[in-house]
């Protein structure tokens, strides 16, 4: 999910980036034209320096929310991985001591087999008898 999140923090990022910026652009272009206007140009121009000024803080708080999504997003990846670390090694570590328990297992089977001097495939273990139930 954490994914699914910052891929779209990222897209959101992208878009609002690419409409703010395109705004902000027209609206330089707004503040030149407007100037060249005889009779009105200052107010046209000082209206577009007010919109240009509040475009410019809907972009600074566009990429703080985009940031902090995609921050949060990173952190709960982050902290799945470590999760996965942690269960990771705590099954290695288990594994390892089954291993050792069993190499000194055999080992000492193979040790009491040579004390023994049995000879390798010759062990049949004992019939097992039924016992009778008396009724």
């Amino acid at each position: 999910m954490p994914l699914i999140i910052g891929a779209a923090a990222i897209a959101f990022i992208f878009l609002a980036l690419l409409t703010v910026i395109t705004l902000y652009w027209v609206l330089t272009k707004w503040h030149d034209f407007a100037k060249g206007i005889p009779a009105v140009g200052g107010a046209l121009a000082s209206l577009g320096d007010y919109l240009r000024q509040r475009n410019l803080e809907i972009l600074n708080a566009i990429i703080g929310v985009a940031h902090n999504l995609i921050s949060w997003s990173i952190d709960r990846v982050h902290d799945g991985f470590k999760l996965l670390h942690d269960l990771y090694n705590a099954t290695i570590l288990a594994t390892v001591g089954q291993l050792v328990t069993q190499v000194a297992s055999i080992n000492a089977w193979n040790r009491l087999a040579i004390s023994s001097r049995a000879v390798p495939g010759k062990y049949q273990p004992a019939q097992v008898h039924e016992m009778k139930r008396s009724a």
